[in-house]
């Protein structure tokens, strides 16, 4: 979640900008209310002839009081009434509907006192001071006559008015810097939903514990989206040569055997295995590359070669491998291609013969890499497994399910594949570096040189296949 944030960052701080925008906009449109309050003493007319004790009679204040206490919360019920607000329209000559009046008047009994509190709120401030100290008149006269028993000429209560109500100068809404902060820490929040709904609910394979947590292993390399390819970009060229020294190094015993395969068509299995065979190759290794995707064989097409014998031809026993391999650029690389025979990869013969056949190169070359078909929809890179040193599991940035990541790891362990690790490739730059998926070194490109010739015998593997980078874009569409 926290690698999340740092690589969504801005979407909180945009959310918190057009939080912004919007309560100033809504400051700047808004009619400014203002309000007036009076307050009104609630007294009782018969303090002074209970017992004709006079104000000294503690027991008799008290009472008074507590009567006067007792009718406040029914006079607020009064003062907020369409009835009061019709009284004070009609006193004022307002051209107003009293229920809408109604609605801007509130009373409150001020606790432990004999207080009540009048606000009236209205949008010119000298009507919200008139109609305030008109509903103070008003309702002294109708507290007279409400608290008048029959027979009586004396009002029970007397309602004196104690603080007048003044033409307000400050606005009470909007409220600009509480508008404010409302629309900063709403859209903050926004944007922070926003930034974390695409971890809670995303389903692809975007960061190194997705990896792990699907497959057990580490991601090896990254390489990322350069136009519709991979593309030969310095920090792919890094990635390559980091899974060629994983490969070379990284390991307690010799790896001489290795298969790449894919969680499913499209992610650039084919387009990694030919790469790396072209890197071992160029760093001097003498490399076979195995084609070993009878359905979609693609190795004629990314290294130039025409149709011919291959890998189909041996297995059928209709020409042997030296026959069948073709060397490219200096030798150092030899590529046995798909073949011309047809033959039914998922028969167990001749995944068997396939097998055999792994081991036998693994014995008379330095290094063979194995480019097999994806795991989804067809097993027979699986398969494959047990005869080799170790498998390369490559799965697209972005686009490979979990669940198919990890039904793909699955697959291999029970068959007895040696899982090395996962490589992820079209990963848009910015999210690869934000996720921690690959790390720059600052390379002073005045200092680079062009990857001339430095084998004898003739020019290196990746300077002779021309046809390669079209390929790997094709296969990545």
């Amino acid at each position: 979640m926290g690698r999340a944030l740092r690589a969504r960052w801005w979407l909180p701080l945009l959310g918190a900008l057009a939080g912004l925008a919007v309560a100033l906009l809504v400051v700047a449109r808004a009619t400014p209310v203002y309000s007036s309050t009076t307050q009104l003493f609630v007294g009782w007319n018969g303090v002074n002839q209970v017992g004709g004790a006079g104000p000294s009679d503690v027991a008799s204040i008290y009472a008074a009081n507590l009567f006067a206490q007792q009718r406040l919360s029914s006079y607020v019920d009064v003062i907020e009434s369409e009835d009061m607000a019709r009284d004070v329209v009609s006193a004022l000559d307002l051209a107003e509907d009293p229920a809408d009046l109604a609605r801007r008047i509130n009373a409150t009994a001020v606790s432990e006192t004999v207080v009540l509190r009048v606000t009236v709120s209205d949008e010119d401030p000298a009507q919200a001071r008139a109609v305030a100290d008109e509903i103070g008149r008003q309702f002294s006269q109708r507290a007279s006559s409400l608290e008048t028993v029959p027979g009586s000429v004396t009002p029970a209560v007397v309602v004196s008015v104690i603080d007048s109500a003044d033409v307000p100068t400050d606005a009470i809404s909007p409220d600009t810097g509480r508008d404010i902060g409302f629309g900063l820490a709403g859209g903050a929040l926004l944007g922070l939903v926003l930034a974390l709904l695409p971890v809670r609910f995303r389903r692809s394979v975007e960061t190194a514990g997705d990896v792990r947590d699907a497959t057990g292993k580490q991601v090896l390399a990254t390489f990322v989206a350069s136009g519709r390819g991979q593309g030969t970009s310095p920090t792919n060229d890094a990635a390559l040569r980091a899974v060629r020294a994983q490969l070379r190094t990284g390991h307690a015993q010799a790896l001489r055997l290795v298969l790449v395969t894919g969680t499913e068509p499209g992610v650039g299995a084919s387009t990694l295995a030919t790469e790396l065979a072209v890197s071992l190759a160029d760093s001097g290794v003498r490399t076979i590359l195995v084609d070993a995707d009878l359905r979609s064989p693609r190795s004629v097409t990314a290294f130039g070669l025409a149709d011919g014998l291959g890998l189909s031809d041996v297995l059928s026993g209709t020409a042997a491998v030296t026959e069948a391999e073709r060397p490219v650029g200096n030798g150092t690389l030899t590529v046995l291609a798909g073949g011309t025979a047809r033959l039914d990869p998922s028969n167990d013969a001749t995944a068997a013969r396939l097998r055999e056949l792994l081991r036998d190169l693994r014995g008379s070359t330095a290094f063979v890499v194995v480019d097999a078909p994806p795991l989804n929809p067809v097993p027979d890179a699986a398969g494959l497994g047990p005869a080799v040193d170790g498998v390369l599991l490559v799965a697209r940035f972005g686009r490979t399910h979990r669940t198919g990541l990890a039904d793909a790891a699955a697959a291999l362990t029970d068959a007895g594949s040696p899982l090395l690790g996962v490589v992820l490739t079209q990963a848009p730059v910015r999210a690869a570096r934000q996720l921690g998926l690959r790390f720059e070194y600052p390379v002073d490109r005045h200092r680079q040189r062009d990857p001339a010739p430095s084998h004898p015998g003739g020019p290196r593997a990746s300077t002779v296949v021309p046809a390669r980078r079209a390929a790997m874009e094709q296969e990545l569409t």
